[in-house]
């Protein structure tokens, strides 16, 4: 599906609903990624390998498996379940073969709300390929790919109003105690500068657009529905085929 059929649907199902919408439209994009994520560590929790559980992700290949220790450490701290709390999405704008600026976008996607919790960019002068044409990504990353588009589009309209923040006071409810603060105070710097942020990237100017995924974490929960002191993490990335890669990662708690 086409991004502007998708941009489509996602408007007339808002416009059919009849009520106000906590999504930015970009975001919203990357929904199903974040329901295979959700899908994808219930089933680990029940016992599945992350193989498995995130079919049809590629696991990345890593010397030590570290399901078995984070399995350990989400039992000892009380951990039942787990939701999608961010995202990692890094832009690249590239002109003649060079990259030009980067955008690294932190995104807060749920059933309920797609929003921004924190977003930078600086220009960057770099022939490194790490990142992922977005003409390579098909199948399971073209959301990863539509959401950067149109994300980009929106802020080189030069209206940072239309891009969604999350509220602190709501995502912080989802984060454990001990990273609130920093969460909080992140959260509002990167809105304060949203606007000059825009600014930069409508002067930028590009014939190519990669995209690399980063660190994604998920809300550790009780039995009892509340946040527990801990973040459980993994790895999102792109492989140069355009394939998304997932690991399973550790159970942060500083």
């Amino acid at each position: 599906m086409r991004l502007s059929m998708i941009v489509f649907a996602v408007l007339a199902a808002v416009l059919q609903s009849g009520q106000e919408t906590r999504d930015d439209l970009a975001l919203r994009l990357l929904r199903p990624a974040a329901k295979r994520l959700d899908d994808g560590i219930a089933a680990f929790i029940k016992g599945a390998k992350p193989a498995e559980a995130f079919k049809p992700w590629q696991q990345e290949s890593v010397p030590i498996d570290r399901s078995t220790a984070l399995r350990g450490d989400m039992k000892s701290n009380g951990v039942t379940a787990a939701a999608n709390c961010g995202i990692e999405l890094e832009i690249q704008l590239w002109s003649a073969g060079k990259g030009v600026y980067t955008i690294t976008l932190f995104a807060h996607v749920t059933p309920e709300e797609a929003s921004i919790i924190a977003v930078t960019g600086h220009r960057f002068d770099s022939t490194a390929k790490a990142a992922v044409p977005v003409a390579k990504c098909a199948g399971e990353a073209e959301a990863f790919k539509d959401a950067a588009e149109y994300f980009v589009r929106r802020m080189k309209e030069g209206k940072p109003d239309a891009l969604l923040f999350a509220e602190p006071e709501r995502i912080v409810k989802k984060v454990p105690a001990q990273f609130r603060e920093p969460f909080a105070a992140g959260m509002k710097q990167s809105k304060a500068g949203v606007a000059d942020l825009c600014t930069a990237v409508s002067a930028v100017k590009f014939d190519e657009m990669r995209i690399q995924l980063g660190e994604q974490y998920y809300t550790s929960l009780g039995a009892d529905g509340s946040t527990k002191d801990g973040f459980i993490r993994g790895k999102l990335k792109l492989s140069d085929a355009g394939d998304v890669v997932y690991r399973l990662n550790r159970f942060e708690t500083e």
